[in-house]
């Protein structure tokens, strides 16, 4: 499968992609995740606040073998033994006990 970003390049080799209300992620053949689009949450986990037309590798994510994300503010994904999580957690969502925002992936539990 191939993804394209509006004004990007495409993600190839993707076997997942997931849509949020402005930006998208795409799990990749071997494991690792490109996000693209707005990032005022941290949406894109690449540490930065800063969106990309085009895809970003999301930072210290590998062997994932699913992903996931909420309409407007932040991804989970999935790896063979435990899961991580970046953007905005306002209400624990991630099954945390402090609400905060992480610019790159975090646990998803504390």
């Amino acid at each position: 499968m191939t993804a394209s970003s509006e004004h990007g390049r495409g993600v190839k080799n993707a076997v997942a992609v997931v849509a949020g209300l402005d930006y998208s992620c795409a799990l990749l053949a071997n494991g690792t995740v490109e996000c693209w689009g707005e990032n005022e949450e941290g949406q894109l986990g690449d540490g930065t606040k800063v969106g990309s037309s085009t895809p970003v590798v999301v930072k210290r994510l590998r062997n994932v073998v699913a992903i996931g994300c909420r309409h407007d503010s932040y991804m989970c994904a999935a790896g063979r033994r435990h899961g991580q999580c970046w953007g905005l957690n306002l209400y624990g969502e991630w099954g945390t006990v402090r609400p905060r925002t992480c610019w790159r992936p975090s646990p998803s539990r504390d």
